[in-house]
């Protein structure tokens, strides 16, 4: 009988002590510094149609004191699409703003897309695939579609050796949506961007 209430002693100490345990993970830091050769004008003139893209390199502080603390490399952009004078979307004029340190303290529609390095959207990703090479020669994001309902779509990126010319692919995620307006797209699905 003694070891039968010992047991149920030492099990129950050893659950209201795992019980009051915080969760925690160590810090995770992404130096992947490669992304700054990206920032700058990018531009796509296609008939009557204008694409400006301005990215910056941004460091992005994540803070949970549950969890984990990470710091992670980034690209913030800004988007202005125009149909010959007539401006369609854009967020272009924010491009200068200060920039949070944390990202809870962003300021709602303050930027339109978010990159990282790396292959996104539907590509299989190659066992081994580093992300972070010099030069960098795919990325990986968001842009949010200010027109339609301000959802965000991925963006899946290429970008030349040189790093002046990058292949946008942007996809409409597939877990969506109450309404035909929303579902569309603003900007076209496929574009190139050249560096200004």
């Amino acid at each position: 009988m003694k070891r039968v209430t010992l047991f149920f002693l030492l099990l129950t100490i050893l659950s209201s002590s795992h019980g009051n345990a915080q969760v925690t993970r160590p810090p995770h830091f992404d130096t992947c510094q490669y992304l700054q050769s990206l920032q700058g004008e990018w531009m796509n003139v296609n008939g009557n149609d204008t694409i400006r893209v301005y990215l910056r390199f941004h460091k992005d502080f994540y803070s949970d004191p549950e969890t984990y603390n990470s710091t992670v490399d980034e690209l913030w952009g800004w988007v202005e699409y125009k149909q010959g004078s007539n401006i369609i979307m854009s967020d272009y004029a924010n491009r200068f703003a200060t920039l949070p340190y944390n990202v809870d303290d962003l300021t709602p529609g303050l930027r339109s897309i978010v990159i990282w390095p790396g292959k996104g959207g539907g590509v299989v990703i190659p066992v081994g695939y580093d992300p972070c090479t010099n030069p960098i020669t795919d990325i990986t994001g968001k842009i949010t579609d200010r027109v339609r309902c301000n959802l965000d779509k991925n963006i899946s990126a290429t970008v030349n050796l040189a790093g002046t010319q990058m292949s946008w692919h942007i996809v409409q995620p597939t877990a969506l949506l109450d309404s035909a307006w929303c579902a569309g797209y603003t900007l076209p699905q496929q574009f190139t961007l050249i560096k200004q």
